[in-house]
């Protein structure tokens, strides 16, 4: 590539064009004609240099930071609250606190490997530590508890089998399953008991109905590869889940069915602002979850 551009003295100027070098003096037309010449490149040539500016500057401005849960008030029909706060460096989620628990999270190259759950009302403290092979989770386990063996298939199913550590830590089977994915959302667990009574056969499925609104909890960098979270991984956010349980002995089927239903109001950028959910977990009627950021 060649180089010709025009610089000056006092009394002549030089016009370089390729490797040839011209000297002349001011008044020289040649030099007048270059200058004109350099100048409206130099125009054009700051012209482009803002543009470019302008644009990455415009750019910059247009990538939004990820929407995080800062908040979350839950309140059950009896007035009784829990204020759950969650803190982050980034979008990697570091604690989240409450009065009943407190939850350390450890990340390694964007993954999390480890949760630290201490139960204020007991001061006793659970690590769960996760295990994946290319991004993938591969298997949960809580020392002296749990473990959760995943294998992932082609057809977005995840087949799982959980077992209880029992007696230096040998592995008794609780049970095994598969889980569904669909649109990047957690869409049902069909699941089979292994430690029931012999002769008798206990299943159970989980299937979630999903609205087309924001799930803030999947912005967490790493969180929707925790398949033991379930329907929390969802990039939506579930508004219909169902529950069918079955036993089957001797011949006898014992089948049951159940809904539970979340209403949810959203902010102007599309993510809940409050729930109210039927499912309780303490007896005292609907839930309601309010979502701060």
């Amino acid at each position: 590539m060649y180089l010709n551009f025009m610089y000056y003295t006092d009394d002549y100027c030089y016009y370089i064009d390729k490797i040839i070098i011209l000297r002349c003096s001011k008044s020289n037309d040649l030099c007048k004609n270059q200058s004109t010449v350099m100048k409206k490149i130099n125009q054009l040539f700051s012209i482009f240099l803002f543009s470019v500016f302008s644009f990455y500057s415009c750019s910059n401005d247009s990538i939004e930071k990820p929407k995080l849960v800062a908040k979350m008030v839950t309140t059950n029909a009896n007035g009784t609250g829990t204020t759950t706060i969650f803190t982050y460096v980034g979008n990697e989620i570091k604690t989240t606190d409450n009065k009943n628990f407190h939850i350390d999270f450890q990340y390694e190259e964007g993954l999390i490997v480890r949760k630290i759950i201490f139960d204020k009302s007991n001061k006793s403290t659970e690590t769960v530590d996760y295990t994946y092979n290319l991004g993938k989770l591969i298997r949960s386990e809580s020392l002296d508890k749990f473990k959760i063996k995943y294998t992932h298939n082609e057809n977005n199913t995840v087949t799982y089998q959980k077992f209880l550590l029992i007696r230096n830590r040998s592995e008794q089977k609780e049970y095994h399953g598969v889980l569904y994915l669909e649109n990047d959302n957690f869409s049902k667990d069909e699941r089979v008991y292994d430690n029931t009574v012999a002769g008798t056969i206990t299943e159970s499925e989980i299937s979630y109905d999903y609205d087309a609104q924001n799930n803030p909890i999947y912005n967490i960098k790493g969180f929707k590869k925790l398949l033991d979270h379930y329907q929390v991984i969802s990039a939506n956010n579930s508004i219909i889940s169902t529950e069918v349980n079955t036993t089957m002995k001797d011949d006898k089927v014992i089948s049951s069915a159940k809904s539970y239903f979340n209403t949810i109001k959203y902010d102007s950028d599309n993510y809940p602002k409050e729930q109210i959910s039927d499912r309780n977990f303490d007896g005292f009627g609907n839930l309601k979850t309010e979502y701060f950021y």
